[in-house]
């Protein structure tokens, strides 16, 4: 009996998922504020992604941890690539709406003066 508690002990243990990044995504709320366009929405959603460090790394970590825990599909990202001042980055999201059908909206994303992410605006 001792040997099942500590074998169940270890299994609960191992599986715990922790969030090594310290950054989680809120992924229902993202997908309301996404098929709103509510910008204040999408920024509580994503939590503590936008108070890191604008850095090509980070906005990998962003779009992986959106692909990996939402049911929402990247069709596209780049980092620095719309050459504007400061340059911005787009995350193009592709997902379902509450009807079923297929919805794009694309992220633009920029450094904000304290050099963390901001969130600019969502587009069509």
């Amino acid at each position: 009996m001792k040997y099942y508690f500590l074998f169940l002990m270890a299994v609960l243990l191992t599986s715990c998922k922790k969030n090594v990044s310290g950054t989680e995504i809120k992924c229902e709320p993202l997908q309301q504020g996404l098929l709103n366009k509510d910008v204040s929405l999408v920024k509580s959603s994503l939590g503590n992604f936008l108070s890191i460090k604008y850095t090509q790394q980070n906005f990998n970590k962003l779009t992986d941890t959106i692909s990996n825990n939402c049911d929402i599909t990247i069709e596209y990202n780049c980092f620095n690539c719309i050459q504007t001042l400061p340059p911005q980055s787009e995350i193009g999201l592709a997902f379902l709406d509450n009807n079923g059908d297929s919805t794009i909206r694309i992220l633009n994303l920029a450094a904000a003066p304290d050099s963390t992410i901001q969130l600019l605006n969502i587009q069509e």
